[in-house]
């Protein structure tokens, strides 16, 4: 069968693309290398603008929390780094998997159809059109338009010959935390810092308790981990 549009990846957007796609009546297939469309990595801190696109409610069950505040500060030299609430709006943390659930089920609901356990290999070349991807080894999935949304290490953006300049390209980890300290429930935390290996920590409250962690470093600092003291100080003040 052929599609109009094969999307790969179920990150917040392959999703939108399906859903938005399938909306208008487009044949669309989205491949997914995982079982599910939920415990990717996803945007969670997002404004007024995003729920607006998301069509989500500020007060429903896919926002998790509200901040008043974001607040950061350097691992270099220590400076504090406030982000200006009137340039942002209001800053929300989303339930991640209720989020991509409501838009797989949108997109479904629209005509979308799913494949997981979908991990493609390389996009499909007619001369020098791309019209679809190879995936699993030996199945195709055609379609006149191919979306790669499938991450910093896209296995469509390589295929088709597109290059990303290595700091772009990121490594994290990401943990849900419980039983923290020193949590201000209503302010969302970063830090950031060249002299560590270009790393960055994030800290999204859920509550007074429980925090999303997010920790990583480009791929061009891999050799600088031994610089990462600085952020397991952070860590310490808050576990």
């Amino acid at each position: 069968m052929r599609y109009d549009v094969v999307v790969v990846g179920t990150g917040p957007a392959g999703l939108k693309t399906a859903e938005q796609t399938a909306a208008r009546g487009l044949k669309t297939l989205v491949l997914e290398k995982r079982q599910s469309v939920t415990d990717s990595l996803m945007g969670e801190l997002v404004t007024d603008k995003a729920l607006k696109l998301l069509r989500i409610s500020p007060d429903s069950e896919y926002v998790g929390n509200k901040f008043t505040a974001i607040v950061g500060e350097s691992l270099d030299t220590g400076a504090n780094i406030v982000v200006d609430r009137s340039l942002l709006g209001n800053s929300y943390l989303l339930d991640e998997d209720k989020c991509q659930e409501l838009m797989r089920d949108r997109a479904v609901a629209d005509g979308a159809e799913f494949r997981y356990k979908a991990r493609v290999d390389s996009v499909i070349r007619d001369g020098q059109q791309i019209v679809g991807v190879q995936y699993n080894h030996t199945q195709e999935a055609r379609g006149s338009l191919t979306v790669g949304a499938d991450g910093s290490f896209s296995r469509v953006s390589a295929t088709a010959g597109f290059t990303h300049p290595k700091w772009l390209l990121s490594y994290g980890y990401r943990f849900k935390l419980a039983n923290c300290k020193n949590v201000d429930p209503k302010t969302a935390y970063f830090y950031v810092g060249r002299d560590v290996g270009l790393g960055y920590l994030w800290f999204y409250p859920r509550s007074e308790t429980e925090v999303n962690l997010g920790i990583g470093r480009v791929p061009s600092s891999k050799d600088l981990w031994y610089r990462l003291p600085p952020m397991m100080d952070v860590l310490r003040k808050y576990m």
